[in-house]
Parts: structure tokens; C-alpha cells; sequence
């Protein structure tokens, strides 16, 4: 008999997308077509945007190639809205090869739809910020299965523009996540059943992270789905954002800290190619 599931906690970069690959191109489509506006060496321009961001914890803030020290350097009194349209090459770069690879898995939205018209709650629970979080499920249209959206308030320098952010965010479903509750945290887990009214033996994780989701959810007591089809990417899309990666020492220790823990835990289920496989193993049911 298969076990009931009254919700499902759903991760999102690379379990209903591939981050990896979509975000590796688009960023370096950008930096490629700013190397020629601004005249200086393309490690040069990677380097500075890594420190941005290392600055914020974050490797995607939306306009931290606005703060680097090449651009203020070639344009000293230029407002952020005018850096914004000086560069506005680099940035349509970057929307381009995103609208070409931000491209749901196989089975999402049919395993969304199956699970959803059986009642059950399905929520998102994200280390990605507010702003790109929803901007992706916005994007893929998959934004209405999910009661609430679990992110990470923005840290970057914030947008150009901020009334066209404000038109942008519409929704009501987000719950602001701490910076200090990092998966695999599993008291984020814990709150997220409460708030949910749901038990966690009556709850389901879907992650691509063994440690990260796939422990946090075992430790918590939930029922867990590994993504494997999330960990297939281009190992050199990879290797480019781990090249202008924002972790420091302390997120490397961490890392480690959490694969010593959970590395080893077996997954419940595993998702090899789709994720609608998850409807073959479960009974999703409204609470």
C-alpha cells in the first residue's frame, strides 16, 4: 500500500528546471557581450563579479554587473538606471539564452497537475531569492500549483528601476526564509508541515541534493523523492559557476558538514528521467 501524502515540498533549481545549465549561459552570454562595451579583460570582469557576489552570499543577484568596479570606473556618474540602459546589450544577452534554456523538466507540469487535482497542497521551498524564485515559475507558468513559495529575501544591490520590480512581484504567496536557516536545516522543514497543518509522516520532499534535501528530509521525519535526472548537467556549465561562485570558507564548511551527515542517505524514491514518475509511487490525497 502505498503511503498517503497530504503535501508536497518542492525544491526548484534542478529538480523542476535545470539551473545549472540555463543560468551557466545565460551568465556567460552577458559577460561575453559586455567585454567588448567595457574594454577590459574578460577574467578581469569575472573576478569582479565574483566578489559582488561573495558580498551578498548570492551568485545571482540581477544587476550586480552594475557594481563592478569596471563599469563604475568607465561610467563615474552614471545613475544605476542609466548603467542599467548603457548596458542593456549585455543584460538582453542574458534574458535571450535564458528565455532559450530555462526550460521545465519532462513530466512537471503533468506530475503538478495530477497531484494538485487530487487535493493535495504543494509548496516551493527555495534557497534562491524572492525575486528569481518567482521570476522562474512565473516564466515556466507553474506559479499556480503552489500555496506558498519558501525563499530567500534579495541581498543583491536591488533593481534600476524599483517600480518595475514592484509590477513584477505580485504574489502573495511568499514566506521569507532567514539567512541564518540553511538546508539541511530541518527545522525550515518542520515549519513549513506546521504552517501546512500537515504532520510530517504525511508529508513528501522532492530535492536533486542527497544532503541537502534528501537528509533534511529523512532527519525530519518526511517522505523523500531524489530528482536524479537534476544532477545530469554539462560538467563545463558547472565548472563556469563554480568559476564565479559567491561561497565563501564558512559555505565550503558547511557543505562538508552536511555531506559528513546525510551524504550517505538512501533516498526513499528515485526519479530517474521524469518527474511525474513520483505519481507510481505514492497516494496524493487533500489533507
Amino acid at each position: 500500500m502505498f503511503a498517503q501524502i497530504k503535501l508536497v515540498v518542492c525544491d526548484l533549481d534542478n529538480t523542476l528546471y535545470d539551473w545549472v545549465t540555463f543560468f551557466s549561459k545565460a551568465f556567460y552570454a552577458m559577460v561575453e557581450t559586455v567585454v567588448p562595451i567595457l574594454d577590459v579583460p574578460k577574467d578581469q570582469i569575472l573576478d569582479e563579479l565574483q566578489d559582488v557576489h561573495k558580498r551578498y552570499g548570492d551568485s545571482e543577484p540581477p544587476f550586480a554587473l552594475l557594481e563592478i568596479p569596471s563599469v563604475k570606473n568607465r561610467y563615474p556618474d552614471k545613475s544605476p538606471k542609466q548603467l542599467q540602459d548603457l548596458l542593456d546589450p549585455a543584460f538582453h544577452s542574458f534574458n535571450s539564452a535564458r528565455k532559450k534554456y530555462l526550460l521545465a523538466y519532462p513530466g512537471v507540469e503533468n506530475g503538478l497537475t495530477e497531484i494538485k487535482m487530487a487535493g493535495t497542497k504543494i509548496v516551493a521551498h527555495t534557497e534562491a531569492t524572492v525575486v528569481n524564485a518567482e521570476y522562474r515559475l512565473r516564466k515556466l507558468n507553474l506559479i499556480d500549483y503552489f500555496s506558498c513559495i519558501y525563499a530567500v529575501q534579495d541581498k543583491g544591490p536591488g533593481h534600476p528601476n524599483p517600480q518595475q520590480l514592484k509590477q513584477s512581484l505580485r504574489t502573495h504567496k511568499l514566506q521569507i526564509l532567514s539567512l541564518h536557516h540553511r538546508k539541511p536545516d530541518t527545522q525550515i522543514l518542520l515549519k513549513i508541515c506546521a504552517d501546512a497543518g500537515v504532520t510530517p509522516s504525511s508529508a513528501l520532499y522532492i530535492g536533486d541534493s542527497i544532503p541537502r534535501d534528501i537528509g533534511m528530509a529523512h532527519a525530519a521525519g518526511v517522505h523523500s523523492a531524489w530528482a536524479k535526472y537534476g544532477t545530469s548537467f554539462d560538467k563545463e556549465d558547472w565548472d563556469r559557476l563554480v568559476r564565479i561562485t559567491h561561497w565563501t570558507d564558512e559555505d565550503v564548511r558547511r557543505a562538508d558538514h552536511a555531506r559528513k551527515m546525510y551524504g550517505a542517505t538512501v533516498p526513499e524514491v528515485v526519479l530517474e528521467e521524469r518527474f511525474d514518475e513520483i505519481l507510481n509511487f505514492y497516494d496524493f490525497i487533500a489533507p
